[in-house]
Formats: structure tokens, C-alpha cells, sequence
């Protein structure tokens, strides 16, 4: 019988995205069939698109979809053996995926920790231990991580995604210019002590520290401006303190106006929050790809280094060619 490593995730894109990374080169290693679950309330909400919606993987990456799988294991439900045991066949499909990952009280101690903070999965891609028994693997947390970002080639959009993203206007301004990306982030981080920005004080300090970065960048003759944010207000003090020589594009993210005084990341918006101004999770997704593609193609990335979105953007960009879309191919 086949044997599969099932990522259920609960966090941003970046934090799912390192995961998967690391489930990949795991999945390469042991010979097992990667299933994705991103059918949680972060990312799917109520909408009807999943990880596979969104994404493909290359011919080289053993998977199948979260749907064939469910009809596949229904079909042998009584061959199938599960690590960890909590994941057994009535909460394998389970939505709740938070209900199950981080209250701990609902694991079997010995199983829970098998897995826990992904350490075991590191061990087993290093040769530290031999891979489970078991039918199907279930990786549910992201506390620890090693990932791979050259496993990142073997991951692409899909053909409806890519055209969505190449529709908007920031992208027919910038996809014939080099440009600098800078990403400034507010929301849930204005509640983090060492990079607090959410009074006068705190805020103008942040954004003097990317203004610094800016200043001392590698391409000090590009002055092309690319601004992404989830906070509008970020965006317009930023450029209140740029040279005049700068010229400044701005993402078009919808989300920033409405929910700009948000303290939770805009990933964890809910769904009743984000009908309340007519959005689903499909928006949310659309402009969280739409940033990150922005950022791939940049000459450079100024950031906070605090942030995972623009730190694992800027860890592909310079290490790897790989764009999601290639703005100059549009």
C-alpha cells in the first residue's frame, strides 16, 4: 500500500509555505505522496479553493489532491495505520485543524510528541532515525523548521492564478522596470515588544530603520519604489521621508484601507469580517500572492527581517531564480 505525508496548516502563507518545503524534501526522501490540507479558516474559509485551486506541483513531486485522497481513504478506510494517533479516520478530515494541533490535552502523549515541532521529520531527511511504519504521516505543527527553498522550483501557480495576478494595474506599471521592493508590516506585529509600531513614537522609529536599510542598499542607482503593506498609513509615512528623486508604486491591496487599525495579521481576518466589506478568503489569498510575486521579482528587498512573508520571499529571490510569475513575461 502507498504510503503519504499529509500537511495540515494553520498560520500565514510563509509559515505554510516553509513547511511545505520541508514536507517535500521528506515526501522525496521516504518515497511517500504529499497531501495537502489548506482547508482551514485561515486559508480557505468558506470559500471553495484549496491549497490546489491556487497551486500545482512539478512532475517530479509525488501528490494528490485533498479530495482524490479523501475518496481514496474512505474507500480502504481499514488498511490505512495513522501517525499520530489523534488523527484517526473521524478527525483525519476534521476542518478544525487548531481544535486538534494545539490543544494538547487531545493527544496521545507518546504519539503527540513523536512529531512535534516537525523535529522527528528533520531527524529522518538527515538520517537521524528511520521514517514511521505507518500508512500516512500527519504533520500538523510548524514551531521548528528546516525547509528547503530549492524545492520552491517545483511548486508553481496555477494558469488562472498567474493570469488574476498579471491583471492588476501595479503590475502593468512595473513589469518592464527594475525596482526595489520594500515591505513594511504593521497589524498583529504592532502588538510584538521588539518591533512594536503602533503609536507616533514607536511607528517613526520603524519606518527611519527601513528608510536606513533603503539608503544602504546594493543598487543605489535604482530608483524605482515598489511599497507593499498591509497598512496604508505605514505606506504614506514612508514616503513622506523619501527622496523626491524616488518614483513610488503601491500595491493595490484592498484589504489595507478597510482593516488597516487591525492588530491580527490580515491572514486571520474572518470570514464575517471580510463579507462585512463584500471580500471572501479568495481576496485575502489573491493579494497575499499578489505581494509575494512582487517581492520575487524585485532587485532587492527592504525589510524588517522580522516578518516571515518578506524574509522567505527574500531568501528565494536571491538564492534562486524562481519567480511564481515572471512580470517580464507578461
Amino acid at each position: 500500500m502507498s504510503k503519504y505525508i499529509m500537511l495540515k496548516s494553520t498560520n500565514g502563507f510563509a509559515d505554510r509555505l516553509q513547511v511545505l518545503l520541508n514536507v517535500m524534501v521528506y515526501a522525496n526522501k521516504t518515497n511517500r505522496t504529499i497531501i495537502v490540507d489548506w482547508n482551514d479558516e485561515i486559508w480557505r474559509g468558506s470559500t471553495n479553493f484549496d491549497f490546489y485551486y491556487y497551486f500545482s506541483f512539478s512532475n517530479s513531486i509525488r501528490w494528490i489532491s485533498y479530495e482524490n485522497f479523501k475518496k481514496l481513504f474512505y474507500k480502504r478506510i481499514s488498511g490505512y495505520s495513522i501517525v499520530p494517533e489523534v488523527w484517526n479516520k473521524k478527525n483525519l478530515f476534521d476542518k478544525n485543524v487548531k481544535k486538534l494541533t494545539y490543544f494538547n490535552i487531545s493527544f496521545n502523549e507518546d504519539n503527540y510528541t513523536l512529531l512535534k515541532e516537525n523535529r522527528e521529520i528533520v531527524k529522518i531527511i538527515n538520517n537521524k532515525r528511520p521514517d514511521f511504519q505507518e500508512n500516512i504521516v500527519v504533520l500538523s505543527r510548524n514551531n521548528y523548521r528546516e525547509y528547503n527553498i530549492y524545492m520552491f522550483k517545483y511548486i508553481s501557480l496555477k494558469n488562472i492564478i498567474k493570469d488574476k495576478i498579471a491583471s492588476f494595474e501595479i503590475i502593468q506599471k512595473i513589469k518592464n522596470i527594475d525596482y526595489i521592493c520594500v515591505h513594511l508590516r504593521g497589524t498583529d506585529r504592532r502588538k510584538k515588544d521588539n518591533y512594536t509600531n503602533n503609536n507616533s513614537n514607536n511607528y517613526t522609529e520603524y519606518i527611519k530603520k527601513l528608510k536606513n536599510k533603503l539608503d544602504s542598499r546594493v543598487f543605489k542607482d535604482l530608483k524605482n519604489i515598489v511599497i507593499i503593506s498591509d497598512t496604508t498609513f505605514l505606506i504614506e509615512e514612508f514616503e513622506k521621508i523619501l527622496e523626491k528623486d524616488y518614483v513610488t508604486y503601491n500595491s493595490e491591496n484592498i484589504l489595507n484601507k478597510s482593516f488597516e487599525n487591525s492588530t491580527t495579521g490580515l491572514h486571520n481576518l474572518k470570514d464575517n469580517m471580510l463579507t462585512s466589506v463584500g471580500i471572501t478568503k479568495y481576496d485575502v489569498n489573491i493579494y497575499t500572492l499578489l505581494d509575494f510575486c512582487i517581492l520575487l521579482n524585485s532587485k532587492e528587498i527592504i525589510c524588517d527581517n522580522h516578518s516571515y512573508f518578506s524574509n522567505t520571499a527574500r531568501r528565494i529571490n536571491y538564492n534562486t531564480s524562481e519567480k511564481l510569475l515572471d512580470f517580464k513575461t507578461i
